[in-house]
């Protein structure tokens, strides 16, 4: 679940002396729209804190998948990594030797190119992920430049990632101890 706005959703009563905006709702599922969320096409919902859809995992990412598809991605960099550290430290060692056929040979410098671009575009995906919580604005809204919210606020890792703990390097749900 990407975090999902409900079709029952509706805005909250706020109390004298609070500011009152208007209430917005989605032009594409007509339910209430929360501020920061994003319609989805696909799965033709809205999706709070909406970041963009992913193809990988078939599935947007938003508020509450968040943390698994940053991990997807640290855990697909450091695999990236390690694969071509290996495969070049052993082409490198071998090189000349008879350890590799010529088609041995040349498939193994075409994963080693492959494995760079992984590494550069998981690297690049990382750090888009980040600056998006640590800016407070996703994918979607960086890219439609969106300059109209008035509270733009950083994301709060533990609001990613649930309570600081070993479960934050391990794709589980977050844990809050203030529900």
């Amino acid at each position: 679940d990407p975090g999902v706005v409900p079709k029952n959703a509706h805005p909250v009563k706020r109390g004298k002396g609070s500011k009152k905006g208007k209430i917005v709702m989605c032009g594409h599922c007509d339910a209430y729209k929360p501020p920061f969320p994003h319609h989805d096409s696909v799965s033709k919902r809205c999706i709070s804190r909406m970041d963009h859809f992913c193809p990988w995992l078939n599935n947007a990412i938003g508020a509450k998948n968040q943390k698994n598809f940053l991990l997807f991605l640290i855990y697909a960099n450091i695999a990236s990594v390690y694969a071509y550290a290996v495969l070049t430290y052993h082409l490198l060692s071998f090189e000349g030797g008879d350890d590799f056929s010529q088609p041995g040979l040349t498939m193994a410098r075409v994963l080693i190119f492959v494995l760079l671009l992984a590494i550069l575009f998981t690297g690049a995906m990382i750090y888009n992920q980040c600056f998006g919580i640590i800016s407070g604005l996703g994918q979607i809204d960086r890219m439609k430049e969106r300059k109209d919210y008035q509270e733009i606020k950083p994301i709060k890792w533990s609001n990613v990632f649930g309570d600081f703990g070993w479960s934050w390097f391990l794709p589980l749900e977050p844990s809050f101890s203030n529900p």
